[in-house]
């Protein structure tokens, strides 16, 4: 079983709240399927893509998808045949034993907030300009 999640159920995005909070349910609920279903052999993942190149997203200027490409550690964005393929393998005989798990395609990290310093909290935080929407986004998150 594949389930589909998205990239806003770990880093956010403003405004859509219920959406993020239903993707990130599917983690959860994943996971709980997984030890359910793992003694008959049933494998459960979540696919969490991050921005993806579709045909529904012809107006994107090139500038911003540049950008968002250049923030991966392939230089690309994921398009739609890279996730369907990944989901393929999930759900395929060769995936033998990758249950429970989320993973993320390589577009996933594009919005993925690896900058700031840790401030003695243990959270980081910064300000960054979100690509889609040209404002400035504060963030913080909770590490260690």
């Amino acid at each position: 079983m594949v389930l589909i999640s998205s990239s806003v159920a770990e880093e956010g995005l403003p405004g859509p709240g219920p959406y993020g909070t239903a993707k990130s349910g599917l983690h959860g609920l994943a996971r709980s399927l997984a030890w359910n279903g793992g003694r008959d052999g049933i494998l459960v993942n979540v696919v969490a893509p991050g921005f993806t190149l579709t045909d529904s997203r012809p107006d994107i200027p090139a500038s911003v998808t540049d950008a968002l490409a250049a923030a991966t550690p392939t230089h690309r964005l994921s398009n739609s045949d890279d996730v369907a393929n990944l989901i393929v393998f999930l759900g395929s005989g060769a995936n033998g034993n990758l249950t429970g798990e989320v993973i993320r395609d390589g577009s996933a990290v594009a919005r993925a907030p690896h900058i700031g310093g840790q401030s003695n909290t243990g959270y980081r935080s910064a300000r960054k300009p979100d690509l889609l929407t040209g404002r400035t986004v504060h963030w913080r998150r909770r590490y260690g």
